[in-house]
């Protein structure tokens, strides 16, 4: 049971908080000026490629979903113990 996840908010959110207090000490040299320059941007690039990648995949499963969905009430609605057909 990870226990230690669940009970520890209040460490979490102080450990968070320090470590916000002190990124406002770090040095701005080299290493943040090129080195995670280009990491960020490929971090970026990586980012907007999965979450189009998900979009997508999320839209073809819910298209996929409606589609059966109406196909199951075409069956139910216009089948031949309809009422309306019936009437014909």
């Amino acid at each position: 049971q990870p226990q230690l996840n669940r009970e520890v908010w209040p460490a979490k959110y102080a450990i968070f908080a320090i470590l916000v207090a002190l990124s406002v000490f770090l040095d701005n040299g080299p290493w943040f000026t090129n080195v995670f320059l280009w990491v960020a941007r490929l971090g970026a690039a990586v980012f907007l490629l999965l979450q189009q990648v998900i979009l997508i995949d999320i839209a073809y499963d819910w298209n996929e979903d409606w589609i059966d969905r109406a196909d199951q009430q075409d069956r139910h609605s216009y089948g031949s113990g309809s009422s309306w057909l019936h009437a014909i």
